[in-house]
């Protein structure tokens, strides 16, 4: 699947200062267009609706309508980037299991890491900060669900090693320093992983190779 030419993005926030910082930095990028912004999940709902929006960045909490009572609805017309400091598990799991694509933790990423997340998830493939993948994880653990770890394609013994510290939400560096490994080394062999388990993201490759999605970079 491929992504829209110029993506095309509802940006929907209360706070003004997050609409204004977003504002500039989709500004700055031709293959992404701003066609709308919102303060509540109603009106939000209401533009994924007239605009048909390639994406919209949705906040959870907004005082007007918050974004996980409208994320199924938007959903039905464009992807959804959840776009929140909310990191908590019980509104991760809510949020994906609703139909958001993609769930980015303010604080947990840059410009590029923002931009590329609303251009996957253009493309259907789901993107997770850290703190959200991990989130998830530990809400399928509690729910009980049949996790086969590394019941999907078969991948080495290090790059089993490096998934289950994933599971365990540890950054990189971190999995690095404990494993004995260079921080690039350890990139380098979860490339290698995604490829085996058809996957693009930290997040695809969670749930494959927790034994709960086919490879296909979704949920």
């Amino acid at each position: 699947m491929t992504a829209p030419a110029r993506v095309r993005v509802v940006v929907a926030d209360d706070n003004p200062v997050v609409r204004i910082g977003l504002r500039a930095v989709l500004a700055d990028q031709e293959a992404v267009e701003l066609i709308g912004e919102a303060v509540d999940g109603p009106t939000a709902l209401h533009l994924a609706r007239s605009l048909s929006p390639d994406v919209v960045l949705l906040d959870v909490r907004m005082p007007a309508g918050d974004g996980l009572s409208v994320v199924a609805e938007v959903a039905e017309h464009a992807r959804v980037v959840m776009l929140t400091a909310s990191d908590d598990t019980e509104t991760v799991a809510a949020a994906i299991g609703a139909g958001a694509t993609s769930y980015l933790v303010h604080g947990s990423y840059g410009v590029t890491e923002l931009v590329g997340a609303v251009l996957s998830t253009a493309r259907g493939q789901s993107i997770a900060s850290p703190a959200a993948a991990t989130a998830l994880v530990r809400a399928i653990r509690s729910a009980g669900a049949p996790a086969r770890p590394g019941s999907g394609p078969a991948l080495s013994g290090r790059e089993n090693d490096i998934m289950r510290l994933v599971v365990d939400g540890l950054a990189n560096d971190e999995i690095g320093r404990l494993l004995g490994l260079t921080e690039r080394t350890v990139k380098n062999t979860l490339q290698g992983a995604y490829l085996k388990l058809g996957v693009h993201s930290r997040a695809g490759a969670l749930s494959v190779w927790l034994g709960l999605s086919e490879p296909d970079g979704s949920w």
